[in-house]
């Protein structure tokens, strides 16, 4: 590992963790799916999904706009910050 990667690596690991909220079991099961047709629905094991829904891990960026699209809502209303709450979607397609 390079000086470089090293500070960067040592730079991400000193920035704040944020623990995001979210709200998949809501907009899931408005769609009337379980953890295993979104699952389906978005090429992934529903152990993954399970662990994301129930806050075990948190998803990379680019994971959790798949989320987004599968479930028809914007990435604001899907994830957010402990206290910021924002209001529901209601046009979930």
């Amino acid at each position: 590992m390079s000086s470089w990667d090293l500070q960067k690596s040592r730079k991400v690991a000193d920035m704040p963790r944020v623990n995001l909220e979210n709200r998949i079991k809501l907009y899931r099961t408005a769609k009337g799916w379980n953890q295993h047709q979104l699952a389906k629905e978005m090429g992934l094991g529903v152990g993954v999904v399970h662990r994301i829904e129930t806050r075990l891990v948190e998803p990379k960026v680019s994971l959790a706009y798949q989320f987004c699209d599968a479930l028809g809502v914007s990435i604001e209303n899907l994830f957010y910050k402990p206290g910021e709450v924002p209001p529901i979607q209601s046009d979930v397609r």
